[in-house]
């Protein structure tokens, strides 16, 4: 198995991204959603729901919570 490692230095190397590396400098296009009001209320509900019945401390609710708190678009 290669050693990916390497790609992160490769890059930096040639001022572009692994990506673009590994892409072969195709364009690789990012679908964009739309999502209602509505469905951000009811997630916002099911993410209350699944605090108040597994706590603050699951390792379930705090890794949903960092996944959010991480997502870029």
């Amino acid at each position: 198995m290669p050693d990916t490692a390497l790609l992160l230095n490769l890059s930096d190397v040639l001022k572009t991204t692994v990506d673009n590396i590994l892409y072969g400098g195709t364009v690789v296009c990012k679908a964009y959603k739309k999502i209602s009001i509505a469905d951000v209320i009811k997630g916002f509900e099911a993410m209350d729901t699944i605090r108040q019945t597994l706590g603050t401390n699951s390792l379930f609710y705090q890794g949903m919570v960092e996944g959010i708190n991480q997502k870029r678009i």
